[in-house]
């Protein structure tokens, strides 16, 4: 029956969009801050300062003996709690779950991005992490973002300047109807459900200087831009470790002097790019369903490595010696046993990093 033919395709369209359209406002609410729409991750972006202010090069930072701490009690979010460290830069991830097969497409959005992320304040370092089960030896629970998008800012300032400015505009079509939609309908196509914004608060950071940098780019063209058909993953570029912690509540100051009391040999480690400790700010949950599983850690470590190869002769070789000194205060009594301090073990999640972007005075 043609007439019942044409009715049943309007309805199925009218479906999608309707689909499209609870999508689109779930993804504006989860990044719409008190301050402005966060993006869904985009790299598009032009600074909205009236002035331009280059803030001075950040000494690297010796290993430290004794914990940065408050001089006063606010509220985290504003600035930090008595007893905790002050924040030392801004990270920002936005994670991801593609559909079934759709990856490397995912990648080629991001990789066909106009980005001017380099020329705005306080931007420091930009990645987008594909996760690693290192070849199926690693299980991950249900519910780990398959993506997320990496950036470190400075400050939190220089985050929220970039987020209130025309970056929403320019990453949707330069600010048409027709382009916004399009991205929209893209997103739609690759994801599943809305992204997840997620802020966390680094501490401790070390980082190589730009000129001994040891990422190399990889399939990129003449000028520098990846290039990606949609079908094969995007190459390495880093490869990241993180190790995740849920530290129980009133044991934050502790865990954080345990590390600001470890004598740090990184810098001088093949392949080593940049290690941070970050606090998780508040807790933001994707919309429209289940939070990601790793809202449940308040603290991570971060560590960029070149290759996977570097990480792995870290872990096999000076990483022991490092945990061993730390094992060695505990059971002297020098400080608390981690059980004390952390509610389950830690658990480790890898990343390969691609399309790595970093300032010209470092990460």
């Amino acid at each position: 029956n043609p007439t019942k033919n044409v009715r049943m395709g309007g309805m199925a369209f009218c479906s999608r969009l309707l689909l499209i359209g609870v999508f689109l406002c779930s993804s504006i609410d989860a990044f719409a801050p008190s301050a402005g729409i966060f993006l869904r991750g985009s790299t598009s972006v032009r600074s909205a300062t009236s002035g331009r202010v280059d803030l001075p090069r950040e000494p690297r930072r010796e290993a430290a003996t004794q914990p940065r701490m408050s001089a006063q009690s606010v509220p985290v979010g504003e600035g930090v709690a008595e007893g905790l460290m002050e924040r030392e830069r801004y990270i920002v991830f936005n994670r991801f779950n593609a559909r079934d097969g759709a990856g490397p497409r995912f990648e080629k959005r991001w990789a066909d991005r106009k980005s001017s992320l380099k020329t705005l304040d306080g931007f420091r370092f930009f990645q987008l992490l594909r996760r690693d089960d290192l070849g199926g030896s690693v299980k991950y629970d249900a519910g780990e973002p398959d993506y997320m998008s990496m950036t470190v800012w400075a400050t939190k300032k220089n985050f929220n300047s970039w987020r209130t400015g025309y970056a929403f505009k320019e990453a949707h079509g330069g600010g048409s109807i027709g382009g916004f939609l399009s991205a929209v309908v893209g997103s739609a196509m690759v994801l599943k459900g809305p992204p997840a914004p997620a802020m966390w608060d680094a501490l401790l950071p070390i980082a190589t200087a730009p000129d001994a940098s040891p990422i190399h780019l990889q399939g990129r063209d003449a000028e520098g831009k990846a290039v990606s058909d949609g079908s094969a993953s995007l190459p390495a570029e880093t490869f990241v470790a993180m190790n995740r912690f849920t530290v129980i509540e009133g044991q934050e100051a502790a865990f954080e002097a345990r590390w600001a009391a470890r004598e740090s040999i990184l810098e001088q480690q093949p392949g080593f790019f940049a290690f941070y400790l970050m606090r998780r700010e508040g807790g933001a949950r994707s919309k429209g369903g289940a939070p990601f599983t790793d809202e449940k850690f308040n603290y991570s470590t971060l560590t960029v490595w070149s290759t996977r190869g570097a990480f792995e002769a870290w872990r096999d070789g000076p990483s022991k010696t490092v945990h061993a000194s730390s094992q060695a205060k505990t059971d002297k009594g020098e400080q608390a046993p981690l059980s004390q301090i952390l509610e389950g073990s830690p658990s480790p999640i890898f990343w390969d990093g691609t399309l790595a972007l970093e300032s010209s005075i470092g990460a």
